[in-house]
C-alpha cells in the first residue's frame, strides 16, 4: 500500500503541474460509470481486462510490462537492481546467498528474480530461490528450509517480505546483520524504522508516477504516439542489516542537540486525526477545545482522516508522504496488528500513567482483548455494532411479524419477494473492497460462530475455516446462486424498497434521519 501511495502522490502531483484532473477507480467501476477521459494509467501487477490494453484511449501501465503487447509502460529496472546487489554482496566474498521471492506471475517480481539469478550463475554459484505467498504463515513454513542452507544473505524480492523474515529471525534471536544479513526491495517508508534498519533497494515510486502523467498526457496531446516503455533505475540503500552499514555519528548528535534547544522554546504540537463522521466530528471539536484550554502549552492539530478509500489507505498515503498523525482513531485491530509488527505504534503500556487510567476507567478486562503480545498499543475508546436492519413495514405485508433470524428463514422469505432482476432479499456482499468484509462476512460470522475471533493475534493468521464459517460461505453460495441478492443493488436499495435487510453501523442513522426521514419513521 505504501508503495502505490507513493506513486500516486507523483501522479496527482504531475497532473497538478500540468492543470490535468485525475480520478482514481477500479476496472469494475470505470466499465459501470463509462466515465469520460482523455488518457487511462493502469496502476500495478493485477491481470488487466482484455478491453483495457485495446482501447483507443491513450493508456500507460505504471509499475507494470506485459510481454508482446506493444503499450506504454513506466517502470523501475527490477532486474538492474537485484543484480546490482547480489553482484556487491558477492564482492563482499558472501556466496551463500537466498532469494525469498513472491509469485513470479508478477512482472517485477519475476524480473527481480531474473537479475538475482543471472548475478548468481555469472559468478558460478547455484541459485537458491524460494516462493511465498506475502503473509506470516508462508514465511513461517519456508523460514527453517531457508535456515538449514546457512545463508550469509537472504534477498527478499520487497521489502514486507524482508521484513517479515527480520521479525522471524529476531524472535529465533538470530543476530541480524551478524549471523545472517538481509536486503528488501522498494524502500517503503517502514523500511528505515525497523529493529536494526532494512537495507533495500530504492524504487524511485514518486518519479514512476511523475513520469506515467506526463507521458498520459503527451499521449493525449497526440505527441509521440509510437508505445514505448520508460525503466527507471534503481539505487541501493545501505542499513543495518547487512554488514557494509557505516553510520555518522557526529552529524546525529549535533542535529539532535540543535533540534532539542529548539523544542524547549516550542509549543508542544499534537497532530490528531479522527473518523470522518458528523457525530464524532461535534464530539471531538469540543473536547479538543477544553483540553487545548486547560493545556495552554499543547496545540492540537485536530482534523478528520483525509478522503480516501479507506481509513487504512489515508494513514499509509501520509506515512509515505511525510504527514503521519500523532495519534489516530478507527485503527481495528488488523491494521494496528500491521503497523506493530512494521515497528510503527507505541508501546501505550510503557507511558507514565497508562495503567492508571485504565484502573480508573475499569477496563482490565477490555484491555486484555486488545493486546498484541502481551502489549497494548491500542486503547479501545468506542463500539461500532453492526446491526442487521430490516424494513419493518414491507415484511408486515409479506406476514413477517418478526424479521427472520435463520439461514431457513431468510430462504423462506426469499421465496416469497424476490422478482428476478427487480427485488431481492437483502445485501449479503457489502463491496469489492477489503474493508467491506467487516459489513458482510465477519458480522455473519460473528453471528454464527456465537462471537469467535476470525484471526489469530499471536500467530498473525485468519482461523475461519471452520464449522461457523463454512455455513457462512454456504450462505453466500444460497444466496447467489438463487439470485436472492446481487452484487450492484442500485442506488440506496434498502430505502427504495429494493431489498428487505442490511448490514448497517450507527453512522448510518444520522443519514437516514436527513435523506429517508419517512422511511426511517415507520
Amino acid at each position: 500500500m505504501d508503495f502505490y501511495s507513493t506513486v500516486l502522490k507523483g501522479i496527482y502531483d504531475g497532473a497538478k503541474e500540468n492543470k490535468a484532473e485525475t480520478t482514481l477507480m477500479t476496472f469494475e467501476d470505470f466499465k459501470n460509470k463509462r466515465k469520460k477521459c482523455d488518457g487511462i494509467l493502469i496502476i500495478g501487477s493485477d491481470p488487466i481486462p482484455k478491453e483495457f490494453l485495446n482501447c483507443e484511449i491513450p493508456t500507460v501501465l505504471v509499475d507494470n510490462y506485459i510481454v508482446g503487447e506493444k503499450i506504454n509502460a513506466v517502470i523501475s529496472n527490477g532486474f538492474d537492481g537485484a543484480y546490482y546487489v547480489i553482484n556487491k554482496m558477492i564482492k563482499r566474498n558472501y556466496k551463500r546467498i537466498i532469494h525469498i521471492h513472491g509469485s513470479l506471475e508478477f512482472y517485477g517480481f519475476r524480473r527481480r528474480f531474473e537479475g538475482y539469478e543471472l548475478a548468481m550463475k555469472n559468478n558460478n554459484l547455484l541459485p537458491m530461490t524460494y516462493e511465498v505467498a506475502e503473509n506470516q504463515e508462508s514465511i513461517n513454513y519456508i523460514i527453517d528450509l531457508v535456515l538449514d542452507k546457512k545463508p550469509e544473505v537472504i534477498f527478499a524480492s520487497n521489502d514486507p517480505i524482508a521484513i517479515m523474515v527480520l521479525n522471524i529471525l529476531k524472535k529465533k534471536k538470530i543476530n541480524v546483520p551478524k549471523d545472517v544479513q538481509i536486503i528488501g526491495f522498494d524502500d517503503i517508508v517502514f523500511a528505515s524504522s525497523t529493529q536494526p534498519a532494512l537495507s533495500t533497494i530504492k524504487v524511485f515510486k514518486y518519479e514512476m508516477g511523475n513520469v506515467a502523467i506526463e507521458r498520459v498526457i503527451e499521449l493525449s496531446n497526440g505527441k509521440n504516439l509510437h508505445p514505448y516503455v520508460t525503466s527507471l533505475f534503481t539505487e541501493f540503500i545501505e542499513r543495518k542489516t547487512t554488514k557494509g552499514y557505516r553510520k555518522m555519528k557526529k552529524f546525529f548528535i549535533l542535529a539532535f542537540v540543535f533540534l532539542l534547544i529548539i523544542s524547549v522554546f516550542a509549543k508542544t504540537k499534537i497532530v490528531f486525526w479522527t473518523a470522518p463522521n458528523p457525530n464524532q466530528e461535534a464530539y471531538w471539536k469540543k473536547l479538543v477545545a477544553e483540553y487545548e484550554k486547560l493545556n495552554p502549552d499543547i496545540d492540537i492539530e485536530w482534523t478528520t482522516i483525509p478522503a480516501a478509500g479507506s481509513s487504512e489507505e489515508a494513514i499509509l498515503s501520509a506515512i509515505a508522504s511525510g504527514r503521519t498523525p500523532d495519534i489516530c482513531t478507527n485503527i481495528f485491530s488488523g491494521f494496528a496488528a500491521q503497523l506493530i509488527e512494521l515497528d510503527q505504534l507505541v508501546e501505550l503500556n510503557k507511558l507514565p500513567g497508562f495503567n492508571d487510567l485504565i484502573a480508573s476507567r475499569k477496563m482490565e478486562s477490555i484491555i486484555k482483548g486488545w493486546n498484541f503480545m502481551g502489549k497494548t498499543y491500542v486503547l479501545p475508546i468506542y463500539s461500532n455494532p453492526i446491526l442487521m436492519w430490516w424494513r419493518k413495514d414491507i415484511l408486515e405485508k409479506y406476514g413477517w411479524e418478526k424479521p427472520p433470524r435463520t439461514y431457513s428463514e431468510i430462504y423462506e422469505l426469499s421465496k416469497q419477494f424476490v422478482i428476478p432482476n427487480k427485488k431481492y432479499t437483502m445485501r449479503v456482499v457489502a463491496g469489492r473492497n477489503w474493508w467491506d468484509r467487516w459489513f458482510d462476512y465477519i458480522t455473519y460470522y460473528y453471528a454464527a460462530s456465537e462471537g469467535k475471533p476470525y484471526i489469530d493475534l499471536k500467530k498473525y493468521r485468519a482461523i475461519y475455516n471452520n464449522d461457523a464459517g463454512i455455513k457462512v460461505a454456504k450462505f453466500f453460495e444460497t444466496m447467489f446462486k438463487n439470485k436472492w441478492t446481487a452484487v450492484d443493488l442500485g442506488n440506496a436499495p434498502l430505502y427504495n424498497g429494493v431489498i428487505l435487510g442490511s448490514l448497517k453501523g450507527p453512522w448510518e442513522i444520522p443519514y437516514a434521519e436527513k435523506q429517508f426521514p419517512e422511511v426511517l419513521k415507520i
